[in-house]
């Protein structure tokens, strides 16, 4: 598939998944309850239950892979000492980064207003290294898309964002009220369209291009 219409597929993809979180996220200055307690309202006690449990399994599951991923990304330099550093340093990595939740509203909102500089950093550096393998792969053969691989690509997408719908609301907790309902939803849309597009696009890239890299 020509890298043009990959990425207006992704595009037309990625624009109607993030309606969701962005939707949600009005609800918290609004109500000033958090997703918790709007579930309740809404499924009921028991009711609320079953999406609670789904939520914190995808949750775990994101989590342990960060770890996991972070870990190798911190002790790819030695590979010798790769399983033990791995989960030494992706234990710690997380243990430091959680520190952030325990200091507040205010400090979180600040945090994560500067903690995407060093994605891009990381992007950027991504694409550089990368380059070579992502030029090879522009004349490489595309195989047919088959109908399970497109269903589990867009899970994958689904999954990454609609997991934030839970969450987008609690952020709003603290805000007023009478903040713009249009506002809040537009930014949030724009908050999870601009980094899932580049981040998903840069991954599905790199992952066409892995075959280039010799093992």
């Amino acid at each position: 598939m020509p890298i043009v219409h990959t990425n207006i597929d992704f595009s037309r993809i990625i624009a109607r998944i993030c309606l969701s979180p962005a939707f949600f996220a009005v609800f918290g200055p609004k109500l000033g309850t958090r997703a918790m307690v709007q579930a309740g309202f809404l499924w009921g006690y028991f009711g609320a239950i079953i999406p609670t449990v789904l939520n914190v399994f995808s949750m775990q599951g994101f989590l342990i892979l960060n770890c996991i991923v972070g870990g190798q990304t911190l002790a790819s330099p030695s590979l010798i000492l790769l399983v033990l550093l791995s989960f030494v340093s992706g234990i710690t990595s997380k243990c430091q980064a959680s520190q952030v939740t325990f200091c507040g509203c205010r400090i979180i909102h600040w945090y994560e207003s500067i903690a995407w500089i060093l994605n891009v950093i990381a992007f950027i550096t991504m694409v550089g290294v990368g380059y070579p393998q992502l030029r090879d792969n522009q004349s490489a053969p595309v195989s047919q898309a088959t109908v399970a691989g497109v269903i589990s690509f867009v899970s994958i997408l689904a999954s990454s964002i609609l997991s934030w719908c839970p969450m987008t609301p609690d952020y709003g907790v603290y805000h007023s009220p009478a903040a713009s309902s249009a506002r809040i939803f537009l930014y949030t849309y724009l908050a999870f369209f601009a980094p899932s597009m580049t981040a998903h696009t840069l991954s599905a890239a790199l992952a066409a291009a892995a075959p280039n890299v010799p093992a």
